[in-house]
């Protein structure tokens, strides 16, 4: 998977034409995923520090077979409180073919590391992506157009031996109901002393190339930390990036914080 530590530090030169108009951009990067997207984090709302996190995003257009469109998801890390380094990546997200592709299951919360313990579910088991750690994950919710999907991650236990983390999923219908909320995973690994950092989120692609892209929209709302709206941060413009070109617009509302909505493919 793309790694977002590196991304967080990128920023692509992008032109904003105005608030709540689209800007064309133009610029590509190398083959990989089809969007990049950070949030805006500072100095008084660093990308470290949580214990819980929540992310959101509604598609507004969405084809039934999306090409080129492998997974939408939100990547960070469980990660020293000490800041020393040497943390676990962990992701959590939906695949939007409607498994047209191979994935076990529709909606995911993964851990790719070598500490993985306990599983409390019959969601979860060993093994993500081919790999060490584990994966957690749902058949029963579909990603539909209209609909909003909100993930939340977070620490529920720490001991003197595990952290115990946990991923759950809400759906919204168009007009802002809640439709469903189910937990898609909860697991012990065997670190202590940790907290989740550097979220970012990717739309990850395929081989196809950029002209084979399925016409896609998705807003993405703001990220907030440790449950908190209060504290949500915008999707950082200049650092959406991706390997075909895309357009964006912002909605910005009322308490200043904003949406962004972001359109590829033919």
């Amino acid at each position: 998977m793309t790694n977002l530590r590196k991304f967080l530090s990128f920023a692509s030169a992008i032109s904003i034409v105005s608030q709540a108009c689209y800007a064309q951009i133009t610029t590509s990067i190398q083959p990989g995923n089809v969007l990049n997207i950070g949030y805006g984090f500072n100095a008084s709302k660093p990308a470290t520090g949580m214990q819980s996190f929540k992310t959101q995003w509604r598609f507004l257009t969405l084809d039934p077979s999306p090409s080129g469109t492998r997974f939408l998801a939100t990547q960070f890390w469980l990660d020293p409180i000490d800041h020393s380094g040497g943390g676990d990546t962990l992701y959590i997200g939906i695949n939007p073919p409607n498994q047209a592709i191979n994935y076990a299951g529709q909606v995911h919360f993964s851990y790719f590391g070598t500490h993985g313990s306990t599983l409390y579910n019959q969601n979860c088991h060993a093994g993500a992506d081919g790999g060490g750690g584990i994966t957690c994950a749902l058949d029963s919710v579909k990603a539909l157009p209209g609909q909003t999907y909100r993930f939340e991650a977070k620490i529920t236990k720490a001991t003197a031996t595990a952290t115990t983390l946990e991923g759950n999923v809400e759906v919204f219908d168009a007009s802002g109901n809640m439709i469903d909320s189910q937990q898609i995973g909860k697991f012990d690994v065997l670190r202590t002393n940790m907290e989740l950092t550097y979220p970012g989120s990717w739309v990850e692609g395929t081989a196809d190339p950029c002209s084979s892209l399925k016409r896609t929209m998705v807003e993405y709302s703001p990220f907030w930390r440790n449950g908190n709206i209060i504290t949500a941060d915008a999707v950082n413009l200049n650092s959406i990036s991706g390997k075909c070109p895309f357009t964006y617009s912002v909605y910005t509302f009322p308490d200043l914080t904003q949406s962004v909505r972001i359109e590829y493919g033919n």
